[in-house]
C-alpha cells in the first residue's frame, strides 16, 4: 500500500484543507490512515476519488448532488468495505505507550515487522500487526529476554497464526513465565500486605510521641 500525506494531496490537485473538510464531512472521502496534528496520511487512491468529485463538480453538480450519485456507484461501495486500519510507528508508540526509537530497535532485531511499508518510506502497521507489537512489550516485562522473544514471534504471523512446528515450545515457555510471575505477584501481595500493616503501625506511634511532645 502507498501513502500520501494531507500536504502533498492539496498540492497535487491543487485543492485547500478547506475542501477536504468539505468532503469528509459529506463522506465523500475515504478516512486518513492517520490522523494526528503532525502526520496525516491517506491511502493515494484518495486521488482518483477527489479527481472524480472534482470532473462532477465541472460538470455543474454540487456536492449535495455528487453526494446522490457516489450512493449508487462502485466507488462507495469499495468506500464501505474498507474496513483496514493503518497506523504508523508514531501512532503505535502513543497508542502502546512505547518509543518510536523502542519500535525501530525491535524491528531490527526482527521481534516486529510492518504490515506494509510504502513508496515514500512510510512503515504501516494494521490492527493485528499493533496487537502483535502489544504482545512483544507484555513478553519483555514479564522478563522475556530479546532473543527468547524473537524464538516466539519467528513461530507466528501478524494475525498470531502459527507458522512451524516450534508454536507449542513457545506456548509451553510462555505458560511457564506466566506461572512463575503469578507465584511472584502472589508472594509480593503477601510482603505488600505486611508493609502497608507495619506502615500503619509506625505512624500511629510516630502520631503518639508526637502527641507526648506537645503535652510536656
Amino acid at each position: 500500500m502507498d501513502v500520501i500525506e494531507l500536504q502533498e494531496l492539496l498540492q497535487t490537485l491543487e485543492i485547500t484543507t478547506g475542501f477536504i473538510d468539505e468532503l469528509d464531512k459529506a463522506n465523500l472521502l475515504t478516512k486518513p490512515l492517520s490522523e494526528n496534528e503532525n502526520e496525516i496520511l491517506y491511502p493515494n487512491t484518495v486521488i482518483d476519488e477527489i479527481k472524480h468529485i472534482l470532473g462532477l463538480q465541472k460538470l455543474g453538480y454540487s456536492l449535495a448532488d455528487i453526494t446522490k450519485i457516489l450512493k449508487v456507484t462502485e466507488q462507495t461501495k469499495a468506500k464501505k468495505t474498507q474496513k483496514a486500519r493503518y497506523f504508523t510507528v508514531g501512532q503505535v508508540a502513543n497508542q502502546l505507550n512505547l518509543t518510536k526509537r523502542t519500535l525501530d530497535f525491535w524491528m531490527e532485531k526482527g521481534l516486529i515487522r510492518p504490515s506494509s511499508t510504502s513508496k515514500s518510506g512510510y512503515r504501516l502497521f494494521n490492527e493485528n500487526a499493533v496487537k502483535m507489537v502489544s504482545f512483544v512489550g507484555d513478553l519483555q516485562t514479564i522478563g522475556f529476554t530479546l532473543e527468547q522473544i524473537k524464538s516466539i514471534t519467528d513461530t507466528l504471523d501478524e494475525d498470531f497464526n502459527p507458522t512451524n512446528g516450534e508454536i507449542v515450545r513457545s506456548t509451553h515457555a510462555i505458560q511457564s513465565k506466566i506461572t512463575d510471575n503469578e507465584r511472584a505477584i502472589k508472594s509480593l501481595r503477601g510482603f505488600l500486605k505486611t508493609i502497608q500493616k507495619n506502615t500503619r503501625g509506625y505512624k500511629m506511634e510516630q502520631n503518639s510521641s508526637q502527641e507526648r511532645i506537645d503535652q510536656t
